[in-house]
């Protein structure tokens, strides 16, 4: 789930995802303190890299799928065999392959808003809030944020790492550099 920035943290951006899974891989493996990743686009490897469980969202829109398709099943059973059972033509009161499309639109319509809405969840998503350290972040870069311990990690060796590690630009917030 996202949390709300550090208080001082330096941001590290790359337009590349490749380099930016090495830099959260190395910053896990380095341990550093209160690590953030943003990417623009799902990024194939990012939970594995940073060292996050695998998400729920994927299980809860699986479920909405089904549950979308049942509902819809047991609408047309219900209409067409106990409400209104009508013969067309020697037709079967209960159908499925004549209603196949509509069941499996209502399945999909329901899977994508209850994904819209986990993911909204998950995120913390409201409107006005802030979370991310650069505009471009949402647009074309990625981005891997690091809190400023001050004891053991400073703004200019944490700079000095996300440098070696292949950042193109750096980002600083609530500190010196402002």
């Amino acid at each position: 789930m996202a949390e709300p920035l550090p208080p001082r943290w330096v941001a590290g951006l790359w337009s590349a995802p490749g380099p930016f899974l090495t830099a959260v891989a190395a910053a896990r493996d380095a341990r550093f303190p209160r690590l953030v990743a943003y990417a623009p686009w799902p990024v194939h490897g990012l939970e594995a890299a940073a060292g996050h469980p695998p998400s729920w969202i994927g299980r809860a829109a699986l479920l909405a799928v089904v549950a979308g398709g049942l509902g819809c099943s047991a609408f047309f059973y219900h209409s067409s065999v106990l409400e209104w059972p009508i013969n067309v033509s020697g037709k079967p009161y209960f159908a499925p392959q004549f209603w196949l499309v509509p069941i499996l639109e209502a399945a999909l319509l329901t899977g994508a808003v209850v994904t819209f809405l986990s993911c909204g969840h998950a995120c913390r998503f409201l409107p006005g809030q802030r979370r991310h350290p650069d505009p471009r972040v949402t647009d074309d870069q990625c981005a891997l944020l690091i809190a400023v311990d001050g004891e053991r990690y400073t703004e200019e060796s944490l700079s000095r790492w996300l440098q070696d590690h292949g950042a193109e630009r750096l980002v600083y917030g609530g500190g010196s550099h402002g």
